[in-house]
């Protein structure tokens, strides 16, 4: 027997049945990308990957389209994305909620986020502010702090969403202050809140009271992110007023179910990274939005995944919210 020809045929086995992945992944895209969004439709998220969509199309040469999978605080939009065939066709903006939140906060989770997703590309974060009535005596938030401080059980605090209602009831007891929490539907109930004065503070989206600020019927008193707005260039950021806290950021990254090809996964995630640097995308979507892109490598991406989930393991821990 030829010894040589005997080592060959494995050999030859293994590339002929790699063989299609490396064709799928050459000729990919070849059909529409659906891509999920599990929220309802008008939210940032939503409106910033249907402003992304075209750009993604137009980079790889198929259409790419929006579908809404919104209830569940998130979970099912991302099981039906964690259980979606794994070809590059089913694609998902998912966010701390879903990824980092939700393992912590849901008993019966029907998806395992460490493992069920394969991570394509970061995105991008909400620009968040605490937000208080134009009347309000506070203007900072030292000032607030105090202010509830000498008024225990008497100040409310407004939220949409887990996430926030866990991030504030973490600052209460950070700061050792006692803030009754009221849950809203949405941003627009939580502003109506603020705007009446059934809430005296509020963490949320700059891009939801941009109107109000230029109007002057809202302050704002510190925000996140590395950077000041230019909706509020003189409150400043949580950093430069030394906030005591877990470090907290709403964000949004581009997802695929797991063992999505490699191939894949780098092609769109090198295209989505080149979405994210250019000038004009930049100020048509995410400067009008008060939203902050975040270019990341792959690596990079996954090893923040990590932390996050370790921030709001803590964050969870310390709000002191259980499971449902």
């Amino acid at each position: 027997m030829n010894i040589s020809k005997f080592y060959r045929f494995p050999t030859l086995v293994l590339t002929l049945s790699l063989l299609p992945f490396f064709c799928a992944a050459q000729i990919y895209p070849d059909r529409p990308i659906k891509v999920i969004v599990p929220f309802a439709p008008g939210g940032a998220s939503d409106i910033a990957m249907r402003s992304l969509a075209p750009e993604l199309s137009k980079r790889l040469g198929q259409t790419v389209f929006v579908e809404n999978k919104a209830g569940a605080n998130t979970a099912i939009g991302s099981d039906a994305c964690a259980k979606a065939a794994p070809d590059g066709y089913t694609l998902c903006m998912l966010g701390i909620d879903g990824i980092s939140i939700n393992p912590f906060i849901m008993k019966n989770i029907s998806y395992d986020s460490t493992v069920d997703f394969e991570p394509i590309s970061m995105a991008f974060a909400n620009v968040n502010a605490f937000i208080v009535p134009a009347n309000s005596k506070s203007n900072s938030l030292d000032e607030f702090i105090q202010f509830t401080k000498n008024n225990p059980g008497q100040v409310n605090y407004g939220s949409p969403a887990a996430f926030v209602h866990i991030f504030m009831e973490g600052f209460n007891k950070t700061n050792s202050i006692d803030m009754n929490h009221i849950p809203y539907k949405g941003g627009g109930d939580v502003v109506k809140g603020i705007l009446t004065n059934e809430i005296q503070i509020a963490f949320m989206a700059l891009s939801n009271v941009a109107g109000l600020i230029q109007s002057n019927k809202v302050k704002v008193l510190a925000v996140d992110g590395n950077n000041r707005s230019p909706l509020a260039p003189d409150a400043p950021t949580l950093q430069e007023g030394k906030f005591s806290g877990v470090p907290f950021r709403i964000w949004y990254g581009l997802f695929g179910p797991k063992a999505t090809p490699k191939a894949v996964v780098s092609k769109i995630s090198n295209e989505f990274s080149k979405i994210l640097l250019d000038p004009a995308v930049k100020e048509r979507v995410f400067t009008s939005m008060s939203l902050e892109p975040l270019n990341m490598s792959l690596d990079q991406f996954q090893q923040f995944l990590k932390n996050d989930r370790l921030r709001s393991e803590q964050l969870v821990r310390m709000s002191g919210i259980k499971m449902e």
